[in-house]
């Protein structure tokens, strides 16, 4: 039986998936790209998580940092920091695609995970 359904409630499991969660993702992620803003990878996840299935570009991304005060920080990174969760298959772009022109549409993209 899976480790998971031997907790009795729902916290017990939440905090189970957490853990797990971040301990082979994110600890794998941080490691291996050598990630020094670790806060700034658990934000785009939290945005990227909130908005799945919605269109999604590096601009709003981007502006989300600027207006909570988060100066810091370029473009660059984001696009590195999203590479990064794309590598490690903890999400997924879906392009679009344009069937009157007959190709894909840069961005916006959707995020899934």
């Amino acid at each position: 039986m899976p480790v998971i359904l031997n907790n009795k409630d729902d916290k017990q499991k939440s905090k189970y998936l957490l853990d797990l969660f971040e301990l082979t993702y994110k600890k794998y992620i941080i490691e291996r790209n050598k990630i020094n803003k670790d806060d700034i990878l658990d934000s785009i996840i939290n945005i990227l998580s909130s908005s799945v299935g919605s269109l999604t570009n590096l601009q709003k991304i981007y502006n989300t940092f600027i207006s909570n005060g988060i100066k810091d920080l370029s473009k660059n990174t984001i696009v590195s920091y999203l590479d990064y969760l794309l590598d490690s298959f903890l999400i997924e772009k879906a392009e679009r695609y344009d069937i009157k022109g007959k190709k894909y549409i840069g961005t916006p993209q959707k995020y899934y995970f």
